[in-house]
């Protein structure tokens, strides 16, 4: 049998790729990949499965009793979903109505729920990871049990946009990522940012002489860290989806901002930026 068709294929997390050096074709390479991070319509649609799983006739019911979705469309909905043995297809709208029903339409000031999660627990990278997303749920719907006087919706974002429900939930994925290979230094500049920066530093977003300050800091301050310059911190947060950075000008001055994912706000114990944001 002739196997000339088949080549091999090699799995490897995105953070590891961008670690990859020494090769001269990395360029050729990134144009074969294949991309398996989680979007956003897989998130949700993974999520409400389980629902659908074990209570279908109750969303069912609750839907049409909130009747923020025409009944007509419902009944559709859920015949298509019964087809598909209680697994939503990846249609946007159809998830947006359903996150609507359970977590709420709007986050108030933050949006809609479907946007929120996306955008609060995502990698700076722009990945999303499936253990935070999960993590947050339990906790959240812990903390509805005990407290929870709302009719409406199922979840209400007061339990997940919760600065400390959101902190907690980070706890598992950062313990996985610090514990990677190569990866021991997080666990000392994230000790450091919570517990000994300065307030002034403890930004979600910083100009450039405020990073590289930051960053001096945690080489002189934390102990026995294998980082020991300022370019192979940056490219430790970078590659691991903590930090982004971009260039900016102004007038004829270049500079680079540097901002931390939402994801670690509140574990990190992290401020908004000020309305006069220093370059």
């Amino acid at each position: 049998m002739n196997y000339i068709c088949m080549s091999p294929k090699l799995f490897l997390r995105s953070d590891l790729y961008e670690k990859i050096g020494n090769i001269n074709n990395k360029n050729e390479l990134s144009n074969k990949t294949i991309n398996i991070e989680w979007s956003r319509e897989e998130l949700f649609s993974y999520f409400f499965k389980f629902v659908l799983i074990n209570a279908a006739n109750d969303f069912n019911a609750i839907m049409k009793e909130y009747k923020d979705v025409p009944n007509q469309y419902v009944n559709k909905m859920f015949k298509n979903l019964s087809e598909l043995k209680n697994q939503p297809p990846l249609d946007e709208y159809l998830l947006r109505q359903m996150c609507g029903i359970f977590f709420g339409k709007y986050t108030e000031k933050y949006g809609e729920s479907y946007d929120w999660f996306f955008r609060n627990l995502k990698n700076a990278n722009g990945t999303i990871s499936l253990r935070p997303f999960i993590d947050l749920l339990s906790l959240s719907i812990e903390y509805a049990l005990e407290n929870d006087n709302y009719d409406k919706p199922i979840l209400h974002p007061l339990y997940y946009t919760h600065g400390s429900t959101r902190a907690s939930a980070v706890q598992n994925h950062f313990n996985d990522l610090a514990a990677e290979e190569g990866n021991n230094d997080l666990k000392l500049i994230f000790n450091y940012i919570q517990t000994k920066a300065p307030q002034k530093y403890k930004k979600i977003q910083l100009g450039q002489s405020d990073f590289m300050a930051l960053l001096d800091l945690i080489i002189n301050n934390s102990g026995p860290i294998e980082h020991k310059d300022r370019d192979s911190l940056i490219e430790l947060l970078t590659v691991n989806g903590i930090i982004r950075w971009k260039s900016v000008r102004i007038s004829s001055k270049a500079y680079t901002n540097y901002q931390f994912a939402l994801l670690y706000k509140y574990y990190l114990g992290l401020k908004n930026v000020d309305k006069k944001f220093k370059k």
